[in-house]
């Protein structure tokens, strides 16, 4: 049975922008091992609390947006550890990306969010490498790195071996 790992950031660390805390308990669980790091993969799930008052989507807060920005920058784990059935690495991807548009559909609270293809298939290229890094790290085949590659394509919509792809709006 796998195993998710849920991690909730507040509204306080998301303002201080700083994922710290979660970093040391990272370091200090020793997921950097190799072993522990092979069985990271999959499995974690992100959360922010604090924010249910705010009507924006929380891609849109400009705290929250940069909150992810500093801890992709700082993490280079995303692809290789979020689990890819739930909605942790889009959220993030999303954070990251300058040409964003999110329309809102009241009263419904459904959203809808469009980018730049481009912009994401450079983000998606640059976080494969980090994904074979980690891979690597964590002691990977060829074989069990192309998979997982293949699984974080299909998950932002591109095609596995066809390079980033023109990734759809979400």
């Amino acid at each position: 049975m796998k195993k998710t790992l849920i991690y909730k950031f507040t509204r306080r660390s998301i303002e201080a922008n700083d994922p710290g805390r979660f970093l040391a308990v990272w370091v200090a669980s020793g997921a950097a091992d190799p072993c522990l790091l092979r069985g990271a993969m999959d499995s974690f799930e992100f959360y922010v609390s604090g924010y249910d008052d705010d009507p924006r989507e929380l891609v849109l807060i400009p705290e929250v947006r940069a909150f992810f920005r500093t801890f992709n920058a700082r993490w280079p784990f995303w692809s290789f550890a979020c689990d890819l059935s739930m909605h942790s690495l889009m959220m993030m991807t999303m954070c990251c990306l300058d040409n964003l548009l999110v329309t809102q559909f009241e009263p419904w609270r459904i959203c809808r969010a469009n980018f730049w293809p481009p912009e994401l298939a450079s983000f998606v290229e640059k976080e494969l490498l980090k994904l074979d890094a980690a891979c690597h790290r964590a002691g990977l085949s060829p074989d069990e790195t192309r998979a997982r590659r293949d699984r974080v394509l299909k998950y932002y919509g591109c095609h596995p071996g066809t390079g980033a792809g023109q990734p759809p709006a979400i």
